[in-house]
């Protein structure tokens, strides 16, 4: 029981790794410049090769039955992430919502197929992802400003930013549920706005602060109580003197 706990604590901070390195890749993206997303897409696949959604597939796939506090929880801070786009619901930021809304459902399966398969090593796979995608991006990028400082921003995103961050996320996302994997991932969005804040003195509205701190919370909080669970069921399990 014991070693199932820590295995559950190493998942945590391996996702939590991952959303770290994910959340880096707005900065590196603001310093690139004269290259074209064709063209970053294609190099950083290259390199490469060197929440809700999640909780639902996971119960009706793999029989994972949240507790209550994961969903609440969950409900926290995707309300949290809710305020923190609040002020961008129109014309493109719309577009780019409901683009993100896809992508949550693409990470949500993911997840379960990674939990589903945790016995088998899908680190291969990355490279195969950075293959195909780097195929599908060839004809489409004209590989203008690809070189010498932005080619070494390209390199950062596909071997840092991405690669990193998805080896750690495939390691970490076998030892938790495929809600706290979501949960904890929801962390990216917390953190990417400090490093723009920091790198690029952009400052984040009132309501991304607000919806920050709101997510931030939410994950902290199940970590506490995790780790409560976790040490109520360890004395539970001692022999009585």
């Amino acid at each position: 029981m014991t070693a199932r706990f820590d295995s559950r604590t190493t998942g945590a901070l391996l996702v939590a790794g991952a959303a770290l390195f994910w959340s880096t890749g707005g900065p590196i993206f603001r310093h690139i410049r004269g290259a074209e997303d064709w063209t970053i897409a294609f190099w950083r696949a290259v390199f490469l090769a060197a929440p809700v959604f999640a909780a639902l597939l996971g119960w009706a796939v793999l029989a994972e039955r949240p507790r209550p506090a994961v969903w609440a929880a969950m409900a926290a801070a995707a309300g949290g992430i809710a305020l923190m786009v609040a002020t961008d619901l129109g014309g493109g930021a719309l577009v780019g919502n409901l683009l993100a809304l896809l992508i949550a459902l693409a990470a949500a399966v993911n997840i379960v197929i990674l939990r589903g398969a945790r016995e088998i090593n899908m680190i291969p796979a990355i490279i195969v992802g950075g293959v195909i995608s780097a195929l599908i991006s060839l004809p489409l990028a004209d590989h203008v400003g690809a070189t010498g400082l932005n080619l070494a921003l390209i390199f950062l995103l596909g071997v840092i930013q991405l690669g990193c961050g998805a080896i750690l996320y495939i390691l970490g996302a076998r030892h938790l549920q495929a809600a706290e994997t979501t949960l904890i991932a929801m962390l990216e969005s917390v953190l990417a706005p400090i490093w723009v804040w920091l790198l690029l003195d952009e400052r984040p509205t009132p309501y991304g602060l607000a919806g920050g701190a709101i997510a931030l919370a939410a994950v902290v909080a199940l970590t506490l109580s995790s780790a409560r669970r976790r040490g109520d069921a360890a004395r539970a399990a001692q022999p009585a003197e």
